[in-house]
């Protein structure tokens, strides 16, 4: 994991309510357990809620270290210049806010031309409904205050329109926010999906020795020593197939 270490910096720069320790398993198991087969095509992959884009440096990175291929969109009303929600942080209020977010989030592409970030100022409702459906391989939810009707939206989506073996990763899973947890365990209770369990000791262990949530630029579970909160399926329906 220590290769990770001058990502983790930025990442750390960056806000948003995500912890290094949950930034560490998020790469980890795209890194893993993404098995699209796109057949030499481009892919598409979305975070809905990216904020400043904290969990999207994390898997541009990831994606593009597997070879990975495409557009990645961010989903977050704030990304509108027009938007009360840019009010919501110091990130959204200089004039330029979107190509630093653009920059930011490719930091560590290590093909700037492999995966093309593409950011909608919408919420995810106004997203699906306005916007040709597209096959994803990989979805971040984290938009909003996790309602039950907003994840939703989200996940009635990507239950059509996600690829085998593509992954679906929720934000807030097993802690306060119950629909998110509900949401996850209605996807797999629908066959369609499996769930990805995370080993969350060895990286525990690497963050304490580092000391990685010291100095975290976020709001996420500030007290708790390593706040692990998400939760991972797998689009079934590809069988055995080699890593890109």
């Amino acid at each position: 994991m220590n290769e990770l270490l001058p990502m983790l910096n930025k990442f750390k720069e960056m806000p948003g309510a995500i912890s290094v320790t949950e930034a560490i398993a998020l790469y980890q198991t795209i890194q893993n357990h993404l098995i699209t087969n796109s057949q030499g095509r481009s892919e598409y992959f979305i975070d809905f809620g990216s904020h400043a884009g904290k969990s999207s440096l994390i898997a541009i990175t990831a994606l593009s270290s597997i070879n990975k291929t495409g557009m990645f969109l961010l989903i977050d009303p704030a990304f509108d210049p027009n938007s009360v929600q840019r009010k919501t942080t110091l990130a959204f209020a200089p004039d330029d806010y979107l190509n630093t977010i653009k920059e930011n989030v490719c930091s560590f592409n290590e093909r700037r031309s492999s995966i093309m970030p593409i950011l909608h100022g919408l919420t995810s409702e106004q997203f699906v409904n306005n916007h040709v459906p597209l096959p994803i391989s990989y979805a971040f939810i984290d938009s909003g205050e996790h309602s039950k009707e907003s994840i939703k939206i989200e996940t009635d989506y990507l239950k059509n329109h996600t690829l085998p073996g593509s992954l679906i990763i929720f934000h807030d899973v097993g802690n306060q926010f119950t629909a998110t947890t509900y949401a996850l365990r209605e996807l797999v209770d629908s066959e369609k999906f499996e769930e990805i369990k995370i080993d969350w000791e060895p990286i525990f262990a690497f963050v304490d020795t580092y000391r990685l949530e010291i100095g975290n630029n976020s709001w996420h579970w500030l007290n708790h020593p390593h706040p692990n909160f998400i939760g991972v399926i797998r689009r079934k329906g590809i069988e055995n197939v080699a890593k890109e």
